[in-house]
This record gives structure tokens, C-alpha cells and sequence, in this order.
């Protein structure tokens, strides 16, 4: 797909998640992906600078907290959607946690790097945000993934 034809998805994305217009943005990104626009792309050429925009709009008072916090709402529920083209591997065998811990609430670039580890067939035990640190280590210890190290204090 040609980068003029991205940017144009990339503004369009841009434009819903501004008006608040979920299923526009939901729209926007099925269609390019019917399209022929790979799933990663999409993540990287239109969803996460899109974000990266919201929150430049947002540091520049542009858009108040209630607007960018709909706007990451928007897009989690986007990937939630669309699901069926990050689960097209069957499994390799891997295994991540991933998470975000302690008072971090901000969780969607955790959970879109946890997708493309489920693109690649990773099977991924995503739990989402300020998880304290002591279930995560039992997270870790009950499911087993692939490139933990322990490391002594």
C-alpha cells in the first residue's frame, strides 16, 4: 500500500478518534485492512502515531483529559475488534506475559506490543495495567514464559 494511501487512512483515524466517533475509527481501520494493509502496519503507520497525536493535542490543550482518554478508548476497543487478523499463526511454542506494573495505568503500547507477539504466535497472557508487582512474579512463575530471568536483588 503507498504511503499517500496510509497517511490518508492515518488522517481519517486521526479525524474520528478527534470527534470521538468510534465506529468511524472502527470503519477506518476494517476497511484498510480489507484493503490489504497489513495488521502491523496498521499499528504502526496509522494507530500509534495517531496516539502519538492525541497526545501532542492533549500536552497543547488542545483536547482535554475526558477527550484524549476517549480517544485511547476508542483505540483499544479498535484492536479488541479486530482480533481475527492478529490470531492467524498457530502457536510456536513461545510464551509472554505482559503488563504494565505498579501505578502505570498507560496500557496500550504494552497491549499493542503483546499483539504482535500473538501476530508472530507468541501465545501472550496480557493483564493489562497497575498490576502489583508480587502477582506478576506469580503470573510469571505459573504460566512460564519463554525469556524470563530471574534476578537476585
Amino acid at each position: 500500500m503507498s504511503i499517500a494511501t496510509i497517511n490518508s487512512i492515518y488522517q481519517e483515524y486521526l479525524d474520528a478518534l478527534r470527534k470521538g466517533n468510534r465506529r468511524r475509527a472502527l470503519n477506518v481501520a476494517r476497511s484498510s485492512l480489507e484493503s490489504g494493509l497489513d495488521i502491523r502496519d496498521l499499528y504502526l503507520e496509522v494507530l500509534q502515531p495517531a496516539m502519538h497525536e492525541i497526545g501532542r493535542l492533549w500536552e497543547g490543550n488542545e483536547l482535554t483529559v475526558a477527550q484524549e482518554h476517549l480517544a485511547t478508548a476508542i483505540t483499544q476497543s479498535v484492536m479488541a475488534q479486530l482480533y481475527s487478523y492478529v490470531f492467524t499463526r498457530p502457536s510456536v511454542g513461545r510464551t509472554l506475559v505482559a503488563t504494565c506494573i505498579g501505578g502505570e495505568l498507560h496500557e496500550l503500547g504494552v497491549r499493542m506490543v503483546a499483539d504482535f507477539f500473538e501476530i508472530e504466535g507468541w501465545d501472550v497472557y496480557y493483564l493489562g495495567a497497575n498490576m502489583p508487582t508480587e502477582d506478576v512474579v506469580a503470573m510469571v512463575n505459573e504460566r512460564g514464559p519463554t525469556c524470563w530471568q530471574s534476578r537476585s536483588p
